[in-house]
């Protein structure tokens, strides 16, 4: 008996269209490009990164470090960075928050604020901060307006980082939920 399902190939959804196989051999005589880094070594461009930790440990407070040095194109923590503008979505500190640990993070420099128009940031705490919305029958995901409007927002600034402070705020679903936590960050 065959254990695999057999489907009548007109009906078969593919989500995978637009894969195309390849063979390794097809690689020869050519060379893989060099990865991009936002931070050394560390933060890949155009890659999602993930910085976890338990709570209280100080993880905002090095990732507005971080801002402050790509956007300067300084080293952070001892490793270079690529500079450009960066976008920070906060949804657990307030307005007055950010603005202490900026001014604490460019008192520490010797920086002025007037040095980082580079720098787009905006707080949600205390608002909805979801940025999909999930069916809870069919567990699909669709983008809220604030994420609708986030990527109106990047492609105007067009920033090399762009941070969301924290996953639990922004994400509708289980974060121990692999699959969910796949599709989202998609």
């Amino acid at each position: 008996m065959n254990a695999f399902k057999k489907y009548d190939n007109e009906n078969i959804p593919n989500e995978h269209e637009n894969t195309s196989w390849k063979r390794l051999s097809d690689l020869a005589n050519t060379t893989a490009k060099d990865r991009e880094w936002t931070v050394d070594a560390w933060v890949p461009r155009g890659q999602v990164t993930l910085l976890y930790a338990d709570g209280g440990v100080g993880k905002s407070q090095i990732i507005l470090q971080l801002l402050t040095s790509v956007a300067k194109g300084e080293s952070w923590f001892g490793l270079e960075t690529s500079k450009g503008t960066v976008m920070y979505l906060g949804a657990e500190d307030d307005e007055d928050e950010l603005h202490r640990r900026f001014e604490q993070i460019l008192f520490s420099q010797f920086a002025r604020y007037e040095d980082y128009n580079n720098v787009i940031y905006r707080s949600l705490a205390g608002q909805d901060a979801l940025l999909a919305a999930m069916d809870p029958i069919t567990k699909q995901m669709t983008p809220t307006s604030l994420m609708k409007e986030i990527e109106v927002t990047m492609s105007e600034y067009l920033p090399v980082l762009f941070v969301i402070d924290t996953l639990a705020d922004v994400f509708p679903a289980d974060e121990n939920n692999r699959a969910l936590a796949r599709q989202f960050i998609s």
